[in-house]
């Protein structure tokens, strides 16, 4: 906002501005790969949250960086389980309410 202010910046200009600054992986698909890889096994990262700034730039993405990022191992084809709270080895909660419902059955035997 300070930055903004400052320099008379309209919303769209600071947007754009501050997008854009926070993109560390520019070049060629081969290029962002590597970069990506880089950062994973010198542990910098153990995941990205990818943002596109320009329509398309997602397809660009998942067509050229991904297939690469897969031919390195650092992205997968599949999930092993069907939700996220398995894929991160989470135990799946009771739902409360049956739980409640076994308890009065078994109560009124």
């Amino acid at each position: 906002k300070n930055t903004a202010r400052e320099e008379g910046l309209t919303l769209r200009q600071a947007a754009y501005r501050f997008a854009r600054s926070h993109s560390q992986f520019v070049g060629s698909a081969q290029t962002v790969a590597d970069q990506m890889e880089r950062w994973f096994q010198d542990e910098a990262c153990d995941g990205f949250n990818v943002g596109v700034g320009e329509p398309g730039e997602l397809d660009t993405f998942i067509a050229q960086v991904l297939p690469l990022l897969r031919q390195k191992g650092l992205f997968r084809r599949e999930y092993e389980h069907s939700t996220l709270r398995e894929n991160l080895g989470l135990k799946i909660p009771q739902n409360r309410h049956t739980v409640a419902r076994e308890s009065e059955r078994a109560a009124a035997e």
